[in-house]
């Protein structure tokens, strides 16, 4: 069901669900490694920062193993989300499915993005 909204016109509600799957929630964090230069008083002279790349972190319910997170886990095959805050094609690193008997089957998987290597 569509929700309705009213008031900010500009505020974002829900997730976009892809093929293989309904999302429930999605996380993007945004890293780089940093190199710091250092004078013989420990004062900082000089920063570098490199290595900038986005850890998705997500859960969705499972539909369909065609081309999901869960199939592609350290393969090198780069899945792409239908959110449109995804910043572009994902590694998958680790995937783990959940089953209960109260609950349907969801799957949590980590990834990153990695702008060095193209969208």
């Amino acid at each position: 069901m569509a929700s309705a909204e009213i008031g900010e016109s500009n505020l974002v509600f829900g997730t976009t669900d892809d093929t293989w799957g309904l999302i429930q929630n999605l996380s993007f964090s945004e890293a780089s490694q940093v190199v710091e230069a250092m004078d013989a008083d420990g004062d900082i002279l000089g920063v570098a920062f490199h290595g900038n790349k986005t850890d998705v972190t997500g859960t969705y319910l499972f539909k369909a193993t065609l081309n999901a997170p869960e199939t592609h886990v350290g393969d090198g095959t780069a899945i792409t989300l239908s959110d449109s805050d995804s910043p572009g094609n994902i590694y998958i690193s680790e995937a783990t499915t959940n089953k209960t008997n109260s609950e349907f089957k969801s799957i949590d998987f980590t990834g990153s993005y990695y702008p060095t290597l193209g969208s």
